[in-house]
């Protein structure tokens, strides 16, 4: 018998991460020019996106490195986390009407970006328990 009850799994090979995906959950990967987005959309709502750039700079990411390249953006509460060992920042942003939650940090020479609705934080920092890097 078939069972669904365990999670199913992003897998990025070109990136070499992974996190689980909750019921209901599915991974879109769209490439461009500049870099990697990967979507997470939930059937029920919520969700969130991963953008991944190259980036030559060594981290930890601080929200002063941040505003040098980014002097527009709103950056409340940061704070320091970490994901599977790397320290990631984590703060309150705005976009557009928006409240966002984000969470930024630099892996393997790429910067990641990682961004969702205010009101789906908790359930993201549910699945950010689940990222494992690969290599």
């Amino acid at each position: 018998s078939d069972n669904n009850s365990a999670p199913s799994q992003y897998i990025s090979l070109d990136y070499n991460f992974s996190f689980d995906l909750s019921k209901g959950f599915r991974a879109t990967e769209i490439s461009d020019d500049k870099g990697l987005v990967v979507l997470v959309e939930g059937s029920a709502g919520g969700g969130f996106q991963v953008f991944i750039i190259p980036f030559d700079e060594p981290g930890p990411l601080t929200s002063e490195r941040i505003k040098k390249d980014l002097p527009q953006k709103v950056i409340i509460n940061p704070r320091t986390a970490t994901l599977d060992g790397v320290p990631v920042l984590v703060f309150s942003s705005r976009e557009g009407a928006d409240d966002v939650f984000e969470a930024w940090f630099i892996h393997n020479g790429n910067l990641f970006q990682i961004t969702t609705k205010a009101d789906f934080a908790d359930g993201l920092q549910k699945i950010l328990q689940t990222w494992k890097f690969t290599s």
